[in-house]
């Protein structure tokens, strides 16, 4: 078992209680019907109601009792609730950086209006190109502490540590505030990971109540795990940083499926795990995302610790 992601993930389920335990009681929808009541409502991908809002860029509002996302805007299908038009491609060859075991590819240019490599089934939910800094706040709950830094003020999310006092750990990351879709995939590409000789570990969950189930990567090797009240390890192997530059997680509640994946370039897709019967209490619907790093010993230092980008989410109809 390793130690240091049973921490990560103990401490990741505290920040998300925090972030969500306030509002109203979540009432979860099947189709239209069950948001019966509300004028002209109708029933999101993700299970919750939402009502007409011209506010919003979507033109809608999740209705009370949607949980953490009661009264906030429905995302536009480009991913967000405020901007518009497409992201485009950046640079993706970064060189190494202390702390840190940098991810090369080749080199893209951006001009300004190619899309970036990321292909919907369905409905784009969710795509965080990290324009802005700090991150959207009606998007995303950052968390960081006393040695540690979240920052996406370069175009992609970077985590630093900084962290002398001895037998203290530092974590940084951010939960998503958007609730996921009963069926779709979320991923992202990673640009650098904690070096293999860190007491470090880096994570990519879907987070919910009971049960979670994610990528982690620690000591030169990425896994796949459930986590339900223990810590279920599952495929572990060294970490490639062609073949795992991208990363994806694929679920289904209705037919109770998922699917670890990785890509070397977002587009050509290999599964890496998958699971025909996960635990009874995995519901994606009730799920978020939570994506961090962090040190468990000092000292440590890294500048990055991790750095991430063309987070998404996307929902398969």
């Amino acid at each position: 078992m390793r130690r240091a992601v049973v921490i990560g993930q103990a401490l990741a389920l505290v920040v998300g209680i925090a972030a969500g335990s306030c509002g109203d009681p979540a009432f979860v929808c099947e189709d239209d019907s069950g948001c019966a009541g509300l004028a002209d409502a109708v029933c999101e991908a993700n299970g919750y109601c939402s009502v007409p809002d011209l506010e919003c860029n979507s033109g809608r509002r999740y209705a009370p009792h949607s949980g953490e996302l009661s009264d906030r805007c429905v995302p536009h299908d480009d991913g967000s609730d405020g901007s518009t038009g497409e992201p485009v491609t950046d640079a993706t060859s970064l060189p190494p950086l202390d702390g840190t075991t940098a991810i090369d590819g080749d080199e893209t240019t951006s001009t300004g209006d190619e899309p970036r490599p990321i292909e919907c089934a369905g409905e784009r939910w969710l795509l965080e190109p990290f324009d802005d800094d700090p991150p959207d706040p009606d998007l995303w709950y950052v968390y960081e502490d006393d040695y540690s830094a979240l920052s996406t003020a370069s175009g992609s999310m970077r985590i630093t540590v900084d962290d002398p006092a001895m037998d203290q750990g530092a974590y940084a990351g951010m939960d998503s505030l958007v609730g996921l879709p009963m069926a779709g995939e979320a991923g992202a590409q990673l640009l650098s990971i904690p070096d293999a000789d860190l007491p470090a570990e880096a994570f990519f969950v879907l987070e919910g109540p009971k049960v979670t189930a994610g990528f982690d990567i620690y000591g030169g090797e990425i896994g796949s795990f459930f986590h339900n009240g223990e810590y279920l390890e599952r495929v572990v192997v060294p970490f490639d940083p062609e073949a795992h530059r991208w990363i994806r997680i694929v679920f289904d509640e209705l037919a109770m499926t998922v699917r670890w994946e990785t890509s070397p370039d977002g587009l050509e897709w290999s599964t890496f795990d998958v699971e025909a019967e996960p635990p009874a209490d995995w519901l994606p619907s009730l799920t978020n995302l939570d994506i961090g790093a962090g040190v468990w010993s000092s000292p440590a230092f890294a500048d990055p610790l991790l750095e991430i980008d063309d987070v998404f989410v996307c929902a398969r109809l």
